[in-house]
């Protein structure tokens, strides 16, 4: 069995896309897999001694936020059409089978963060042609979730492959809220927060308006001056590193994931979703999408729109208390059932 990605893997992440990457090398460390990464011409002789060996070798790969195709700046263009032939001669003596992570570049969204035309069409097309060659190169595509899968790869059968939870991360920052009084009626926030896809400017001015409520936002400094005007003293803004994060957060019992209605967000599962899950907070989330089915699905977290947590709010302590603890029991179901090793395992089985 082999793990490819096209790129580095940074095993200090800072981002959505690297956590997810960690924890699938993790696994796939775990069960003794080929793992192909890093630089151009490493990866590249690597697939190219599994095309030789003609062994009809098994390839797991992984996109990034990234085509494949463009994984290198050096050698430009040459690397971009030697990829596309390997990647070609993978398909046709290997199973090659893809999990295709994002599609941001398939919305309005994507043109403004761009901001410059001629780059926005060479970006676009190059995506393109990445996501092309996917649907008709690889034997199974796997997606974040069911309705992701419909809307991107229409022609095709997905599977879905949504993130996950370090069961054992879980069990460990259980330990650790024990020593942690948390902050009344807290929520804590982490992620973008600059473009149309995360925007959560009304969801904050909804929880300010609040009584008592105590609102962490974490976040890129620069993106932070996005809330600048919010002259709230209940109201945080900082910028942590992951592990400042974590420890942030056992301070905090809700998280927010209630983002302004957005044709891309109703698909997405993001990663920050299931880490928050795996750090035993309670999700405060909106709209219909998947994250939402997600959720109601298990019965966790409080749903804006039903003004659920302006309902929490007015509970008295022994009700808090009781629902806290429900919450908790929920949660520990769905990380057992949503753990890395059991979604991999599965991936596992049909390869």
């Amino acid at each position: 069995m082999n793990f490819y990605y096209p790129g580095y893997i940074d095993p200090n992440p800072s981002s959505g896309s690297q956590v997810r990457l960690n924890s699938v090398l993790n696994h796939f460390n775990t069960m003794q897999w080929n793992v192909i990464s890093g630089s151009f011409f490493i990866r590249q002789v690597k697939l190219l001694q599994l095309i030789i060996r003609k062994n009809r070798e098994i390839i797991y790969f992984e996109t990034a936020s990234y085509p494949f195709f463009v994984s290198t700046k050096k050698y430009f263009p040459f690397t971009i059409f030697f990829e596309i032939f390997i990647f070609l001669l993978l398909s046709k003596f290997c199973t090659v089978r893809v999990y295709y992570r994002d599609a941001h570049w398939s919305y309005p969204q994507f043109k403004s963060a761009i901001n410059n035309p001629i780059k926005y069409y060479i970006y676009k097309f190059f995506y393109l042609v990445e996501k092309l060659m996917i649907t008709y190169c690889a034997e199974r595509v796997y997606v974040p979730s069911k309705s992701f899968g419909i809307k991107i790869f229409s022609k095709i059968n997905t599977y879905p492959l949504p993130p996950a939870i370090e069961k054992l991360n879980f069990y460990e920052y259980q330990n650790k809220r024990l020593n942690h009084k948390a902050i009344k009626n807290s929520v804590i926030y982490v992620g973008g927060i600059s473009n149309d896809l995360y925007d959560i400017t009304e969801t904050v001015s909804k929880i300010m308006f609040l009584p008592n409520v105590r609102l962490l936002i974490v976040s890129r400094s620069n993106e932070l001056n996005l809330l600048k005007h919010f002259d709230n003293p209940r109201l945080q803004l900082k910028s942590l590193s992951n592990n400042q994060f974590e420890n942030a957060s056992l301070k905090y019992t809700f998280f927010l994931c209630g983002f302004a209605p957005n044709a891309y967000m109703d698909m997405a599962l993001p990663v920050k979703l299931f880490k928050c899950l795996e750090l035993g907070l309670i999700p405060l989330y909106s709209g219909t999408g998947e994250i939402s089915k997600l959720l109601a699905g298990y019965h966790i977290g409080l749903n804006l729109d039903k003004n659920e947590f302006e309902e929490y709010i007015d509970y008295d302590v022994g009700q808090k208390r009781k629902y806290l603890g429900d919450q908790q029991q929920k949660i520990k179901i769905f990380v057992e059932e949503n753990s890395w090793e059991k979604r991999l395992s599965n991936v596992e089985n049909n390869l």
